[in-house]
């Protein structure tokens, strides 16, 4: 379950980072940071509320545990983003003829 949420996420907030750079709503490194904020403090705020459940309340710690999985990667191909784009200052032509 934690996974399809992932996905979900995944699809989601690629979708959605596309719409605040194409409608230049947010730059791309404003898109980037605050797509990294949501992707590291909204996983947060469910594990911590994670540490408060208990034994009755195990339905919820799923829900939450589900969420706080299923947040994580709010845009996790951000750091491959950095490779292609630093790739086309730095990189070096090789002739492999």
């Amino acid at each position: 379950m934690p996974y399809i949420v992932l996905w979900l996420n995944i699809l989601f907030s690629g979708f959605l980072s596309d719409v605040f750079i194409r409608k230049r709503i947010l730059t791309i490194t404003h898109t980037r940071k605050l797509f990294n904020i949501l992707g590291n403090l909204i996983p947060a705020l469910f594990l911590i509320g994670l540490a408060f459940m208990t034994c009755q309340l195990k339905y919820i710690a799923v829900i939450l545990l589900t969420a706080g999985v299923g947040f994580r990667y709010v845009l996790p191909f951000d750091c491959i983003k950095y490779i292609f784009f630093l790739l086309v200052d730095f990189a070096l032509v090789v002739d492999l003829c």
